[in-house]
């Protein structure tokens, strides 16, 4: 990511502000020549704009030295190199923390913004390991599904009372019956299993620990 990170200092005796300092396009020394020119130490001076494409708090930089901008500067630089960097730094400072807080010890999901991006990423790079597949296994779609494919027409050609006991089931109900008669979601073989997988589900519940943030053009879920 292309980091933004310039500001305006104000000179409190005078009521002069400087230009635009732009750490991201001046050099250290073409900065601070900008910053000397406004500032005088022997008076008060004032962050009056301050422009980062991170969610920095602007408070905690209203009275900042020179040097106390430049050392942010140079962290989120660093953060703006990688993106997993980048939406873990976000991730710190959308939550409150400070610039000096930002730290890589998380883990991202890159996904789009719905439950169910979540869902199919988590999925993609876990598996079904240690999920539990009947809470979000879709009963009702699949026992729809039952219905419509002939399922219980088939059954009625062999077994007619034990059709009449499957048609005055629910699509849900159905699918049930059906998973229980073969011992289980895990039996299904995974094409169903991926067919019928609860994604929004899934994710929703994931996203009670992961936090989705979004910088510039780069967007992804964080677990810290």
């Amino acid at each position: 990511m292309d980091l933004n990170f310039a500001f305006v200092v104000r000179n409190l005796e005078s009521d002069i502000d400087s230009r635009w300092i732009d750490l991201s396009k001046m050099s250290e020394e073409e900065a601070r020549a900008e910053w000397d020119r406004i500032v005088d130490y022997d008076y008060d001076w004032e962050i009056v704009d301050l422009e980062c494409n991170f969610s920095i708090n602007y408070y905690d930089y209203q009275y900042a030295s020179f040097e106390t901008l430049y050392e942010a500067y140079e962290i989120l630089e660093r953060a703006a190199d990688n993106d997993m960097d980048t939406l873990i730094a976000e991730y710190i400072l959308y939550n409150g923390g400070k610039v000096t807080e930002i730290h890589d010890d998380g883990f991202v999901i890159f996904a789009g913004s719905e439950d169910s991006d979540l869902g199919y990423a988590v999925m993609d790079e876990f598996g079904f390991d240690g999920v539990d597949l009947e809470m979000y296994f879709d009963f009702e779609s699949f026992g729809r599904d039952l219905r419509l494919d002939s399922y219980i027409a088939d059954v009625e050609e062999e077994d007619p009372d034990y059709a009449d006991m499957l048609i005055d089931m629910d699509d849900e109900e159905l699918g049930e019956h059906y998973v229980d008669a073969v011992g289980g979601v895990g039996e299904l073989g995974r094409t169903t299993l991926e067919r019928y997988f609860d994604y929004d589900r899934y994710g929703r519940d994931l996203s009670f620990d992961y936090t989705f943030i979004s910088v510039d053009d780069i967007e992804g879920w964080v677990l810290i």
